[in-house]
C-alpha cells in the first residue's frame, strides 16, 4: 500500500517501434521536466551549456530518458501528493517537413477501484519565445483554453512567433485534486498533426497518500509597485471595471500557483501606488483623537475578497485566503509626516516629539484591527512595512532610509515606527514593554484565532549596525543573506528560535535566458536557512511597449530579470500570462511544503533538515547564487523529493484532521473541552475561536452547543 511508504512503479513495455521518429512522419515528440529550456531553432537544451550554438542538436541522452520521460516505452512518469500541481513540457519537433494542424489532448486518468482524475485536470500552454542576444528563449505561456486561435498551430509558425522554429514546446499543468485517492493512475496524452497523425504517450501517475495544504505555510511573494496599468498601451481608454477585473485575474493567477501577489500600496515617497488610487487606502476623516475611517466600502469591495478567499473560488485551492497582506501604513498614512516635518522633529534623538502624529497612527491601527476582526478576515498575516527611501531620492523629503536602512538615524526611525505599531495593534508578537528586549523569546500571537499583525523591515545590509533592531522587528525580510559575512546560519537560527519570522529576498531574480533550476532551488535553500517566506522583488518591471511587443521585455527594469508575468493585452486577454519561471518557482514552493509536512509529522525540523543537507551539503557556507555551485541537476531534486515523500508516508501520511471544539488539543471531543472553553472565555471573552455555534458572538450558548455535540457523538 502507498500509505505504508512503499512506492509502486510500473514498467510497461509497449510494442511501439521507432516509427514515431520523424524520419517517417515528419514529427518527433518527447517530454522533459519543468526546469529545462529547449532552443526552438536548434533543439539544444539549456542544461547542456550549448544553448546559444547554431548547430542542430539531435537525440541526446536527455531527450531519450529523463526524470519524466522514457522514449523506449513512450511513457510520461509523474509522482505527486494530493493537492499538488505538476508541470512538464511536451516538445514537438518538425523533421524533414513542416507540420500543420498540431493539437494536444488527453484522456482521463484512471486508477484502481474506479478512481478517476478527469481530463479537465490538464491545462495546456503554448510556449512563446523571446529574442535575447540573438537566441530565443521560452518564457511567456499562452493558455490555450483562453486563446482558441492558438489551439491548432504549425511548426514553424511565423504567425505566432515571427521566425521559423523547428520545434514547439507545450507546457502542461496537471492539477491533482486534494481528495484524489492515492494510488497509480494511467491515461494517454495525444499529439496530433496533419503530417504525422496521432502520437500517443502513456501517462503513468502515482499519487501519494498525503496532501499538500490549501493554506500555504511558505509565503512566496511576487512584489510590485503598481505597474498593472502597463498591460494596456499608452493612450488606451482604461476604465475602472476593466482595471479591477485585470487586477483580480492577476491575483488569481498567482494564487493558483501558490504565489502571493503583493502590491506595495504606496510609493517610496509615500503616495498611493498604481493606476486606481482612489480605493487603495481607506478614506479618512477628521484629525488628532477624532481621526477615523470615513468609509470602508470601496476598500472592502476591492480587497476584501482576497482576505476572505472568495476571490479565488473555482481555483485548485478554492476559497483559500491569501497567506499575508501588506497594509497601507507609511510615513504619510494615516498621518502625514510631511505636515509635521521640521529639522528637530525628524532626526534622532528628537523622534517622539510629535504626539499628534503618533496618536493618529495608533488610532487608525486600532480601528483597522477592529474592522478586520468584525469582517472575519482573520486568516492572513497583516504586515506593516515602511518601504520609503528618503534623503532626496524619489522626490522624498523624508530624512531616512526606512527600506534597507544604512545610517544610525535610519535604524532609530525604524525603532520609532516599531513603537507606534506595537502600541497601535493589540494582537502582535511582542508588547510595547518587550521592545528592545533582544533576549525575549516570543510565544506567538496573543490570540492566534484573531487578525494577526507583524512589523516588517527589509534589511539589505546586515553588516551595518548589526543587532541594532534586535527586539524591534517581528518579521525580518533579509537581502543580505547573499553574503555569509552579513548574515550567517547561526544568526538566522537564533532569530528563528526566538519566534521571529524570517523571509529572504535573495538570491536575486533570474533572467529569462538563465537556467530555471535556480528558481526551484531557492525553496530548498530557504528551508535550509530557516525562512518561511520569500520575496521575489519587482516581478512587473514592464515597459510601456510590452503591451504590444513581448520582446521588449529585454528592456524591462533589469533587462528581462524583472518580468515574471506578461501583459495579456497583446492577445486580447484581460489577464496577465504566466511564465515558465513562475511555474518552476511553484515546484520549489511545493517542495518546501513537503519538508514542512515531514517536520510536522516528526515533531521537529531535524529530519527535514537532514534530507536538505544531504542534497546541498552542510556547513555555514556563503549563500551561493547558482545551483552549479552545488553540482545539482533537476534529477537531484526529484530524488530528494522522493526521499522526503517516503519519510512522510512512513510517518503515516496526512496528520489527523482538526476537530472543531477540541479546545484542549487532544484530538477528540470530551467534557474536558468544555472546561477548557470556559477557562478561555474567562481569559478572552471576545475570542472568535470560541464562537462554536457561529452566531457571531461568544456566549454561554457556545458551551451548550459544544456539550450537545459531545453528547451527539456518544
Amino acid at each position: 500500500m502507498l500509505n505504508s511508504g512503499k512506492k509502486f512503479a510500473i514498467n510497461l513495455s509497449l510494442a511501439f517501434l521507432p516509427f514515431f521518429y520523424a524520419g517517417l512522419y515528419g514529427q518527433r515528440v518527447w517530454v522533459c521536466g519543468e526546469s529545462e529550456k529547449v532552443n526552438p531553432s536548434t533543439g539544444a537544451l539549456i542544461s547542456s551549456g550549448s544553448y546559444t550554438g547554431s548547430q542542430t542538436v539531435a537525440d541526446t541522452p536527455a531527450k531519450l530518458k529523463n526524470l519524466v520521460w522514457n522514449d523506449t516505452t513512450r511513457t510520461i512518469t509523474l509522482v505527486c501528493a494530493r493537492g499538488e500541481i505538476l508541470g512538464f513540457q511536451v516538445i514537438i519537433e518538425a523533421r524533414g517537413k513542416n507540420l500543420t494542424g498540431v493539437t494536444l489532448s488527453a484522456t482521463d486518468l484512471k486508477g484502481l477501484g474506479g478512481a478517476l482524475i478527469g481530463r479537465a485536470a490538464y491545462e495546456y500552454f503554448l510556449e512563446y519565445y523571446i529574442d535575447k542576444g540573438g537566441s530565443r528563449y521560452p518564457d511567456p505561456l499562452i493558455p490555450l483554453d483562453l486563446v482558441p486561435d492558438y489551439r491548432i498551430f504549425s511548426i514553424p509558425d511565423q504567425a505566432i512567433h515571427g521566425f521559423d522554429n523547428t520545434n514547439q514546446a507545450v507546457w502542461v499543468d496537471l492539477s491533482v485534486p486534494g481528495n484524489a485517492a492515492p494510488g497509480i493512475y494511467t491515461g494517454r496524452l495525444v499529439v496530433l498533426s496533419d503530417q504525422g497523425g496521432a502520437v500517443e504517450l502513456l501517462v503513468n501517475l502515482t499519487v501519494y497518500g498525503f496532501t499538500l495544504p490549501d493554506q500555504c505555510n511558505y509565503d512566496y511573494e511576487f512584489n510590485h509597485y503598481g505597474a498593472l496599468q502597463r498591460n494596456w498601451p499608452a493612450g488606451f481608454a482604461l476604465d475602472e471595471a476593466t482595471f479591477l477585473e485585470f487586477e483580480r485575474n492577476a491575483y488569481r493567477l498567482c494564487h493558483k500557483n501558490r504565489i502571493r501577489l503583493n502590491l506595495v500600496p504606496y510609493t517610496q515617497s509615500g503616495t498611493p501606488a498604481g493606476w486606481l488610487t482612489s480605493s487603495l487606502w481607506p478614506e479618512l476623516a477628521d484629525s488628532a483623537e477624532n481621526i477615523h475611517v470615513a468609509d470602508w466600502s470601496a476598500w472592502d469591495e476591492r480587497f476584501g475578497p482576497y482576505l476572505d478567499g472568495s476571490a479565488f473560488t473555482g481555483l485548485p485551492r478554492s476559497g483559500t485566503p491569501l497567506e499575508s497582506w501588506m497594509l497601507p501604513f507609511n510615513h504619510r498614512f494615516p498621518s502625514d509626516f510631511n505636515k509635521h516635518w521640521t529639522g528637530q522633529t525628524s532626526n534622532y534623538p528628537y523622534l517622539g516629539k510629535i504626539p499628534v502624529y503618533e496618536l493618529e497612527n495608533r488610532t487608525i491601527m486600532a480601528e483597522l484591527e477592529r474592522h478586520f476582526n468584525e469582517k472575519g478576515w482573520r486568516d492572513p498575516l497583516y504586515m506593516v512595512f515602511y518601504n520609503e527611501k528618503g534623503r532626496g531620492q524619489y522626490n522624498n523629503q523624508l530624512p531616512w532610509f526606512l527600506d534597507e536602512p544604512v545610517q544610525k538615524e535610519d535604524f532609530e526611525a525604524l525603532r520609532f515606527y516599531s513603537g507606534i505599531f506595537h502600541s497601535g495593534f493589540s494582537n502582535v508578537l511582542r508588547t510595547p514593554a518587550d521592545l528592545g528586549n533582544a533576549a525575549r523569546t516570543l510565544n506567538g500571537f496573543l490570540n492566534p484565532e484573531a487578525a494577526r499583525f507583524a512589523f516588517r523591515a527589509d534589511i539589505g545590509s546586515q553588516n551595518r549596525l548589526q543587532g541594532y533592531l534586535d527586539g524591534y522587528l517581528d518579521l525580518w525580510n533579509i537581502g543580505g543573506a547573499a553574503d555569509e559575512d552579513r548574515y550567517t546560519f547561526s544568526e538566522v537560527a537564533a532569530r528563528r528560535d526566538k519566534g521571529e519570522l524570517l523571509y529572504f529576498y535573495g538570491p536575486w531574480s533570474y533572467g529569462l535566458d538563465e537556467y530555471n533550476l535556480n528558481l526551484l532551488w531557492s525553496g530548498w535553500n530557504d528551508w535550509r536557512r530557516g525562512a518561511t517566506g520569500h520575496e521575489l522583488w519587482l516581478v512587473l518591471g514592464w515597459t510601456e511597449a510590452m503591451a504590444g511587443d513581448w520582446n521588449d521585455v529585454v528592456n524591462d527594469t533589469y533587462r528581462g530579470r524583472t518580468t515574471y508575468l506578461y501583459p495579456g493585452y497583446r492577445l486580447g486577454l484581460n489577464t496577465p500570462l504566466p511564465t515558465t519561471r513562475m511555474k518552476v518557482i511553484r515546484r520549489g514552493i511545493q517542495d518546501w511544503e513537503y519538508l514542512y509536512r515531514l517536520a510536522l509529522l516528526g515533531g521537529s525540523k531535524a529530519e527535514s533538515d537532514a534530507l536538505v543537507e544531504n542534497l546541498m551539503g552542510s556547513g555555514d557556507r556563503t549563500y551561493s547564487s547558482d545551483v552549479d555551485d552545488y553540482n545539482l541537476v533537476e534529477e537531484s531534486f526529484a530524488q530528494a523529493r522522493a526521499r522526503v515523500a517516503e519519510r512522510i508516508l512512513a510517518e503515516g501520511g496526512d496528520p489527523p484532521a482538526e476537530v472543531p471544539g477540541d479546545y484542549n488539543g487532544d484530538g477528540k471531543l470530551s467534557v474536558t473541552d468544555v472546561i477548557a472553553m470556559i477557562r478561555r472565555m474567562a481569559a478572552s471573552p471576545n475570542d472568535p475561536a470560541l464562537d462554536f455555534n457561529h452566531d457571531g458572538k461568544v456566549a454561554i450558548s457556545d458551551a451548550v452547543a459544544l456539550i450537545l455535540a459531545i453528547l451527539h457523538q456518544l
